[in-house]
């Protein structure tokens, strides 16, 4: 579809080159996003990558965590939002029923809907911290780290700045 569009299209080739751009950066947008972030549970530790980083952690070094938005990870290093475990909607706090919250862990009487086993955040919650238990069982560690990707933010802003241009000449 996108080939047929630009190569027998009724528009000027900037107009064609500012679409493309366009849909590239949707595309990049969306992998960015959505297909990029990822958290691995070892052992060991856990490595959390989101869209322009990647860190790495070892399980002594995790002090808490706290599903609000997203899986936060409170560490030496800072606190580490995790993408790839998202919060659930609004409608979903209602939705929680007491058969779920068997077997989970949970403070008080009750739990946040970020907390619910139905939701990415919560499940990951809920195997951190299960890690987290048996962390003094584990005799060897890792070296943790965050690794930027000042690589893909420079070419994710130099993609942006493309469709700009391009849009703005094409249009002009």
């Amino acid at each position: 579809m996108l080939i047929t569009t630009v190569l027998e299209s009724k528009y000027s080739s900037a107009e064609n080159f500012a679409f493309c751009a366009l849909i590239l950066l949707i595309a990049t947008s969306v992998y960015l996003g959505i297909q990029r972030p990822a958290l691995v549970f070892t052992d060991l530790g856990l490595a959390v990558r989101n869209p322009f980083t990647t860190t790495i952690l070892d399980w002594r070094q995790v002090s808490d965590l706290d599903t609000k938005f997203v899986l936060n990870i409170k560490s030496d290093l800072g606190i580490i939002k995790c993408w790839a475990a998202a919060g659930p909607s609004r409608s979903q706090h209602r939705a929680i029923h007491p058969s779920e919250l068997k077997g989970f862990h949970q403070q008080g009487g009750g739990i946040k809907a970020a907390d619910s086993p139905r939701s990415d955040s919560g499940a990951a919650a809920q195997i951190a911290r299960r890690y987290i238990q048996e962390r003094g069982s584990f005799k060897e560690s890792i070296a943790s780290e965050i690794n930027v990707n000042n690589l893909a933010k420079f070419l994710y802003i130099a993609l942006g700045i493309t469709v700009i241009i391009s849009h703005l000449i094409a249009y002009a």
